[in-house]
């Protein structure tokens, strides 16, 4: 099927799907970055960690409450559960989102 730019300019059903899909992707993708890191890569200190660390904050500030530390294995590996519980929910509320939008334009070409 081939998009017109009548398709895609904004209140179209592709366009609101397609800005939720983008930033889901790009949020699951920085915090399984974060969790990868902080599994293996404890107490790495650099440009990229920094980075990776800073982005993520802002994702991760409602989840802060929900798991109190770190939980350790024995291999001296931590496991970032705020950060694997944020792509959870930033996923379903994500399949919720593009759900609604494609149910209500469904509707409205009835």
């Amino acid at each position: 099927m081939r998009y017109t730019g009548k398709m895609l300019g904004l209140g179209h059903e592709f366009s609101v799907t397609s800005m939720t899909n983008l930033f889901l992707t790009l949020a699951e993708v920085l915090l399984l970055v974060r969790v990868i890191v902080h599994f293996f890569f404890t107490t790495a200190s650099g440009s990229f960690f920094s980075w990776v660390y800073y982005t993520t904050n802002p994702l991760l500030s409602p989840f802060r409450g929900t798991f109190v530390n770190p939980t350790a294995t024995p291999g001296h590996w931590y496991v970032d559960f705020p950060a694997l519980f944020a792509m959870a929910v930033y996923a379903a509320f994500g399949g919720l989102l593009v759900g609604l939008v494609a149910w209500n334009w469904g509707r409205r070409g009835r």
